[in-house]
């Protein structure tokens, strides 16, 4: 099997389409877990005791915002792990990536 290092650059992925550095997903990475934690304490008990249009469409939007975030978060760990599964700080991106997401889903 070839060596990622041995790859062309022009046959690789080019995650910064998704996030311009390593830095800037894990700020998202935070922003995510913040935004989701936020989400769910909002939206958890409006939504259950209110039959509001206006609430749910709001809530609706904030959900479709929150899974757009998760989904970049996650295509970035997936994609970088995939390339490396034997690199360490590789899989515990996409570890974190996978937490953040089954945790907004359980939510």
């Amino acid at each position: 099997m070839t060596k990622r290092s041995e790859v062309r650059v022009e046959d690789t992925w080019d995650l910064s389409h998704i996030f311009s550095s390593f830095e800037e997903y894990d700020q998202a990475q935070k922003k995510l877990q913040e935004d989701a934690a936020d989400f769910v304490a909002r939206y958890r008990e409006k939504i259950a005791g209110n039959k509001s249009a206006d609430v749910l469409l709001e809530s609706w939007r904030a959900l479709v915002q929150l899974i757009s975030d998760a989904v970049e978060v996650a295509s970035l760990a997936f994609l970088d792990y995939s390339v490396d599964m034997t690199n360490q700080e590789k899989m515990r991106r996409n570890m974190l990536s996978n937490n953040v997401v089954s945790k907004l889903s359980s939510d």
